[in-house]
């Protein structure tokens, strides 16, 4: 059976996570359906990631409306997980956007926000960074 983009992507992030330095918990949908991907462990905090892929439209212009990736639960999920982080040391939740590019996995990684603003490609394209930076950060956040 062949795995979707999305997982081949969270794939090549984790490949370059250390199992001794952050602890990574997989969210199957089939028992928590609306969650985030991904729940982080590290020294210093936790993390809850999800994980999106999508196409690059081919035109610069092309707005990426990132809320329109995330379904009504994750918004409602994602968006209690933001009024709960706000007055505490927590981490809010991130989103990491992965695309394909030159046969290599990229993506950007953002702090999840209520009404997050649409992306024009172009933008996107120059914010794309390695599957290896993403991990660096996740693992930056939660140490």
């Amino acid at each position: 059976m062949s795995r979707k983009p999305e997982n081949k992507f969270m794939d090549a992030v984790h490949k370059q996570l250390d199992d001794s330095v952050i602890y990574k918990m997989k969210i199957t949908p089939a028992f928590s359906s609306g969650e985030f991907d991904v729940f982080y462990e590290g020294h210093a905090r936790d993390l809850f990631v999800e994980y999106k892929f999508v196409e690059l439209p081919k035109r610069g212009s092309t707005m990426i409306h990132i809320e329109r990736l995330l379904s009504e639960r994750q918004l409602r999920w994602g968006d209690r997980r933001v009024e709960r982080t706000a007055s505490s040391d927590r981490i809010p939740p991130y989103l990491a956007i992965g695309c394909r590019e030159d046969d290599r996995y990229y993506g950007v990684l953002l702090q999840y926000m209520k009404d997050m603003m649409p992306i024009n490609t172009e933008t996107f394209k120059a914010n794309l960074s390695p599957a290896k930076d993403i991990a660096n950060r996740i693992l930056s956040l939660v140490s």
